[in-house]
């Protein structure tokens, strides 16, 4: 590793750490905060699984999933200003730019933030496709384009509850059948699923932490999404290397 990127990589290893300690605390509210039941239904034989929310996701796992995106976000322009150095150019003025769309990528106020750089930097930056769709309308670097997005929103960025539909867990029982109605789960009572006749002492499903903004992470989750903007930004990092 280039001795002038190491900071970077350093940065980058803080990220993940930082969302390494979000799944602890995602368990802790999920397991204190969300109470699943099963309840008669009134419609048809068999019963309804609801999942009630005590409070909204706390600020501390809000506060720490935005800071960790912006930690990322800003490894890329303090990229940009390595590379600004290396071509023997200050660095004020310079930033990385990710752009909606291939046109507004090529626009003068984006072009200006990476005018500092070489030549063949600028062609490398502009080959990662650093926009969401192309000039045909095709997708350019959607993650990247998350990334970028993800940080703009950090300061009001809303996050939903999923319940993990694929890791259910029960006590001692069964269930014959399972029709899942959503895995959403907002503040109060949330209805998840309808069963048929049943008997299980228990049951549980792992929460994870969603995105619910912008379109391009919608649904994803914030722990693994964290993790993928991490080895992005560092793969374009090793790129300068």
């Amino acid at each position: 590793m280039v001795a002038d990127l190491q900071e970077l990589r350093e940065r980058l290893n803080w990220a993940r750490a930082e969302a390494e300690r979000l799944p602890a605390e995602i368990e802790h509210y999920a397991t204190s905060k969300i109470i699943w039941k099963f309840e008669t239904r009134n419609d048809a034989p068999g019963f309804l699984l609801t999942a009630t929310c005590k409070s909204d996701i706390p600020v501390a796992i809000r506060a720490r999933a935005g800071t960790t995106v912006n930690e990322i976000r800003s490894c890329l322009d303090g990229l940009a200003s390595v590379l600004a150095e290396r071509n023997q150019r200050t660095a004020n003025g310079v930033s990385f730019p990710i752009s909606k769309t291939e046109s507004q990528f090529l626009e003068k106020r984006s072009q200006e933030k990476i005018r500092k750089l070489s030549d063949d930097d600028k062609l490398a930056i502009a080959a990662l496709k650093p926009y969401a769709v192309d000039s045909k309308g095709e997708p350019g670097n959607v993650l990247l384009w998350g990334l970028h997005s993800a940080d703009v929103r950090r300061k009001h960025q809303r996050l939903l509850v999923a319940a993990q539909n694929n890791k259910m867990m029960f006590g001692n029982g069964y269930i014959d059948e399972m029709r899942f109605l959503g895995n959403t789960v907002k503040l109060g009572r949330n209805e998840i699923a309808t069963t048929g006749p049943l008997f299980s002492s228990s049951v549980y499903f792992p929460a994870d932490i969603t995105y619910a903004e912008p379109d391009v992470l919608r649904g994803r989750s914030v722990v693994k999404t964290l993790h993928e903007f991490a080895d992005l930004v560092d793969s374009i990092i090793l790129i300068f290397s």
